[in-house]
């Protein structure tokens, strides 16, 4: 015990003669703990919290192979055959991202005639999104194959954006929204924290996406597929 503190006084008298020493020092291991920390923190946040949806380990993401066997994006076409023929899932859906200019005429607090005008992620979805996910609007309904079919004004948006837009109301299905000025009506409102990254980024609202703009070809490649393994399927 003697010796340790006779140590412990030589070690400190050696720091408070070398002070620019000691600084540097303590500022180097503040800065490597906290990075630790902090690397940790998003670690835990990654790879250890749930993800928000139904039984994911039972969500795949599907890819196209290019002849080099790089992976691509999926093609509408293949996206609608292989729902028609394959046999592993038992929900697949694809989406495209795209940018919006968003206004809401009745929203709250915006004069008739002068809504705000908002920069928005939309998700255009072909196939069975929120059945893929294992989820349910908490309010309104899903898209039926009907608005897929014929591209339908309907949107679905995040309990975000309707708190953003509507503040605390009960649900905001009915209410219009204008998207580069055309008329959408909201048909459903998905659960609070939803999240479903497409393009690096997380929708505030999804859309049907139009097959006759997107489904005429096999080599266009823009969607990014989703599928849940059919019962038994490993």
């Amino acid at each position: 015990m003697g010796d340790l503190l006779l140590d412990l006084r030589r070690a400190a008298r050696g720091l408070a003669r070398s002070p620019f020493f000691t600084v540097s020092t303590v500022l180097i291991l503040a800065l490597g703990l906290g990075a630790n920390v902090a690397l940790l923190a998003a670690a835990r946040t990654l790879l250890f919290r749930p993800l928000p949806y139904a039984d994911p380990d039972r969500l795949v993401r599907l890819h196209e192979l290019d002849p080099s066997g790089g992976r691509r994006g999926v093609s509408l076409v293949n996206l609608l055959d292989w729902r028609e023929q394959a046999t592993s899932f038992s929900a697949l859906a694809a989406c495209r991202l795209r940018t919006f200019a968003l206004a809401s005429p009745d929203a709250p607090g915006d004069a008739p005639g002068d809504a705000a005008v908002r920069v928005v992620g939309a998700g255009m979805v072909a196939g069975d999104l929120l059945a893929a996910v294992g989820l349910a609007p908490s309010a309104g309904r899903d898209f039926t194959e009907s608005d897929q079919r014929d591209g339908s004004p309907g949107a679905v948006i995040t309990d975000e954006l309707r708190r953003r837009e509507w503040g605390e109301r009960a649900d905001a299905v009915g209410a219009s929204l204008l998207l580069n000025e055309r008329p959408f009506t909201v048909i459903g409102v998905l659960p609070p924290g939803f999240e479903l990254p497409i393009g690096g980024r997380v929708p505030e609202l999804y859309i049907p996406l139009i097959r006759a703009d997107y489904g005429g070809s096999r080599t266009v490649r823009t969607l990014e597929a989703v599928a849940r393994l059919a019962p038994g399927v490993d």
